[in-house]
């Protein structure tokens, strides 16, 4: 049964960005070897809980609110006011939670569950954890933000470059969490030391794709994007 930490208010204090090593929480570490690995001055292997409150403006009632944890190690769990909005466990990107539905205006308590026990196995000398490179620690070390945007936001962008075709495929995901259908339209701009132009991608407009995103989706669209061929010059006559 996990611990039902979030629904208590916690006593000591830690800095964020940091970590349990650097706040001296754990255990003593073992003496430094002469080669070959690091040492932690204190060790500490489990969930270790983090939690503040916040203030969500006004301004922000009509927003798209996430919360953005940059270089968290290694599982992170999320409660807003006691509840629980998901876990991730990346190790290579920052840890995203759409807060919208639980940050309404006014003050708000988060907790953060931060679990640096091993989840997948990743091998022995992986980089990640192992004491050869920068040990198993906890925490978050990276940049701790709460964002907000629209309600219709750019999720993702690819580019697929053609260079023989001479084209770029442009391929975007798009957010929609209005309640209601919603009509997008991407704009496109390329530019290299040739000084390429973008020609009208099949959807029409200059450079630009577009698509319906339906009132919960994700839509997928995408464009061409044609450069012009070097314009020739011609010398003047000796």
């Amino acid at each position: 049964m996990v611990d039902r930490l979030w629904q208590t208010r916690l006593p000591d204090r830690i800095q964020l960005p940091g970590s349990t090593d650097r706040a001296r929480y754990g255990v003593p570490g073992r003496p430094a070897p002469p080669f070959q690995r690091l040492a932690r001055v204190f060790e500490y292997v489990g969930p270790a809980w983090y939690q503040r409150d916040i203030d969500i403006p006004y301004a922000w009632r009509r927003r798209r609110i996430t919360l953005f944890l940059e270089r968290c190690h290694w599982e992170t769990r999320l409660w807003v006011d006691g509840r629980e909005l998901g876990s991730r466990d990346s190790l290579s990107v920052p840890h995203v939670y759409d807060i919208t539905s639980a940050a309404a205006p006014g003050r708000h308590s988060v907790t953060i569950r931060v679990d640096n026990r091993i989840k997948h196995d990743v091998g022995r000398w992986a980089t990640a954890v192992s004491e050869e490179s920068q040990t198993n620690w906890n925490g978050i070390v990276g940049r701790i933000e709460l964002r907000a945007t629209a309600r219709v936001w750019i999720e993702e962008v690819r580019t697929y470059p053609d260079l023989i075709g001479g084209t770029v495929k442009v391929r975007a995901r798009v957010g929609n969490i209005t309640g209601r259908g919603v009509r997008v339209t991407l704009t496109h701009t390329l530019r290299h030391a040739r000084q390429c132009v973008v020609t009208p991608a099949p959807s029409g407009g200059r450079g630009q794709g577009g698509g319906d995103v339906s009132k919960s989706g994700i839509a997928m669209s995408s464009a061409r994007q044609e450069p012009r061929p070097p314009t020739a010059r011609r010398e003047p006559r000796p």
